[in-house]
C-alpha cells in the first residue's frame, strides 16, 4: 500500500454502510457506521459518494461479492459503489473473504477477524463486540471491522 496515502474501504449493511479510512498500511485515521433513516439504494449510495468525496482517497476496496453468500441487495450496493468509484475516478480493488482470512491467519472466523484487526489497531479494541452466540444477531459494530479488514486484505499488502 505504500503507492496509496489513503485508502478506504465501504462495506454495505442492512442499515447503510459502514467505513474505514486508512493512510499508509498502519494509520487508521477514521471509521464509522452510516445509518440511514431512509434505506433505499439511492440514499446509500449518495451518503457513500459524500463519505469518499470527504476522504478523497487513492483508492477504494470493497468486497469481491462475486460467489460468496452476500444477499442481493448488498451486492447491488456493490455494484452502486464500483459506479461512483468510476465517476469519481477513484481506483476500485476487490477482496474476497478468502484473502482476508490469509492476510489475518490463523484468523478464520469473523470474530477471529475482527480481534486481529483490533490487536492491529487498539483504538478500536474498545469497540469490539463479545462473541455472539447461536442465537444472536451479529453486532452491528462488527461491521467496522469488516471495512477494516477489506483493507488490510487488499492484494498489495
Amino acid at each position: 500500500m505504500s503507492h496509496f496515502s489513503r485508502v478506504v474501504g465501504i462495506d454495505p449493511t442492512t442499515r447503510g454502510f459502514s467505513y474505514a479510512v486508512l493512510e499508509g498500511r498502519d494509520n487508521l485515521i477514521d471509521w464509522g457506521l452510516c445509518h440511514l433513516l431512509v434505506r433505499t439504494d439511492s440514499a446509500v449510495l449518495s451518503r457513500v459518494g459524500q463519505v469518499l468525496q470527504r476522504y478523497n482517497p487513492d483508492v477504494l476496496v470493497v468486497e469481491d461479492g462475486r460467489g460468496t453468500k452476500r444477499r442481493a441487495r448488498a451486492c447491488r450496493l456493490i455494484h452502486g459503489i464500483e459506479a461512483i468509484a468510476k465517476r469519481q475516478n477513484i481506483p476500485l480493488v476487490r477482496v474476497s473473504r478468502s484473502a482476508i482470512r490469509r492476510t489475518l491467519a490463523p484468523a478464520q472466523t469473523k470474530q477471529e477477524i475482527a480481534e486481529a484487526v483490533a490487536r492491529y489497531f487498539p483504538e478500536l479494541a474498545s469497540r469490539l463486540p463479545r462473541p455472539r452466540k447461536p442465537w444472536m444477531t451479529e453486532d452491528e459494530r462488527m461491521n467496522i471491522f469488516d471495512a477494516v479488514s477489506l483493507v488490510l486484505g487488499a492484494p498489495w499488502q
